[in-house]
């Protein structure tokens, strides 16, 4: 027996340590002595009660075991789970704002024209009717600003309820929108139709920095209005993942948005997640964003980071999915949302029948042959973080972390788990 190389340590007190293993995410806890300076099989000796603890955690393994190797077919047979059709749909690249660090380039009045539309219906019947072992349909609307085009979404979201009810498929529906058009005639739509519905919602600061950011064409303020449409959607129990994005120059002001949120009861809190997020634009130094986190949480809100709350491998982005696909509102083909859409970076385009003409490969060349970089096989949390992102891993060249994390920096994730997990009794206790 060995001990396993995604064995974390943290000194939780002078005679306290808490040893987690990132691959089976457990925690077990060592009073006084340091047992673990001896091998296994004299531990065991020693005490084996804690030998068979930390075998039952993962962090005592077979010599014969390749664990990096089982990692990496563990996270391929995720990302290859064919089950769920997850179609991602820009009815636009118009926007009614615009965002100073938007990396889109917004195309003033575009839209779905009938004969797309035609093909993207049909490719949600072919994935319905003819794919026998889809379970679940996700339609995600992005863009651009997609409610600007919501007659295009409701005539796709009719006729994917219809696929659906035919071979009882469950179907969830996301949007990724600034919130400012929300309105009443949506949110009965959503809610006649008895739709499993969630947005995402962002807000740049506190009111004075995000009027700044995301105002109207009038130069007319959108805070108070996407505050006004979040509270609405949680009134009628439409789920919220409150996107903060941050700057080094912002961050002091996210506290006055807990205290106009907080004005909310404690049953809408119950659909909002806060999702604290940096503009990736923003060059400064590291902000330690933990003491923000836990004012949310006292608050009464559920509240993550990316990098805080890493678990790529298990949860890997839409993009990095087999059965995933982004249509722009021309008809061309994508992985990922968080690139430009130009004629140049696409991965294929729709036929007039709804089929797929793929044009970089096939998603499941994407995911078999694009490896994680060699220095993962030796990180000892590469169970949270899978290697990352495909897109960034193509990009990255170099032979370094894609996400930049150093050895502090997986202290606070295990921390910050340690916390999650532990202190709020989420996690497995060997």
């Amino acid at each position: 027996m060995k001990y396993s190389i995604y064995n974390n340590f943290i000194d939780l007190t002078d005679t306290v340590k808490a040893v987690y293993n990132s691959a089976s995410d457990s925690f077990v806890l060592i009073m006084g002595g340091n047992w673990l300076n001896n091998p296994p099989a004299e531990l065991r000796r020693l005490n084996e009660d804690l030998y068979n603890e930390l075998c039952g955690a993962g962090a005592i393994v077979s010599n014969e075991e390749d664990e990096y190797k089982k990692q990496l077919r563990n996270s391929q047979k995720i990302r290859l789970e064919s089950g769920v059709f997850h179609l991602m749909i820009n009815p636009t690249l118009d926007c009614n704002l615009h965002c100073w660090y938007c990396y889109e380039k917004h195309v003033k009045g575009s839209s779905i024209s009938s004969e797309i539309m035609n093909s993207i219906l049909g490719l949600i019947s072919k994935k319905c009717i003819e794919q026998r072992n889809i379970k679940k349909l996700i339609l995600s609307f992005f863009g651009g600003e997609p409610l600007l085009e919501f007659d295009s979404v409701r005539k796709i979201i009719l006729h994917s309820l219809v696929c659906c009810e035919k071979k009882s498929i469950a179907l969830g529906i996301s949007f990724t929108s600034n919130g400012v058009l929300i309105n009443d005639e949506m949110v009965s739509f959503f809610k006649e139709n008895k739709l499993d519905v969630t947005f995402q919602i962002t807000l740049d600061g506190a009111q004075e920095e995000h009027d700044k950011t995301r105002f109207t064409k009038g130069n007319v303020g959108t805070y108070d209005i996407i505050i006004r449409n979040i509270h609405c959607l949680l009134e009628n129990q439409i789920p919220v993942i409150l996107r903060i994005n941050y700057t080094a120059k912002n961050f002091s002001s996210i506290l006055s948005i807990l205290s106009d949120i907080k004005k909310w009861n404690e049953e809408d809190r119950k659909y909002v997640q806060v999702d604290l997020q940096r503009i990736w634009q923003d060059g400064a130094k590291e902000l330690e964003i933990r003491p923000t986190m836990k004012l949310f949480r006292e608050g009464g809100f559920e509240i993550t980071s990316p990098l805080l709350d890493l678990d790529y491998l298990h949860h890997p982005c839409y993009a990095d999915c087999v059965n995933q696909l982004l249509v722009n509102y021309n008809g061309d083909v994508y992985k990922c949302t968080a690139r430009d859409f130009s004629k140049e970076s696409r991965h294929g385009f729709l036929k007039d029948d709804g089929s797929v003409v793929w044009m970089q490969g096939t998603p499941k060349e994407r995911i078999t042959n694009i490896l994680p970089h060699q220095i993962c096989s030796t990180c000892s949390i590469f169970p949270l973080c899978g290697g990352g992102c495909i897109q960034k891993r193509q990009e990255q060249k170099d032979n370094v972390c894609i996400y930049g994390i150093d050895e502090q920096k997986k202290q606070d994730i295990i921390l910050n788990r340690f916390y999650n997990y532990v202190v709020k009794n989420k996690c497995k206790f060997q």
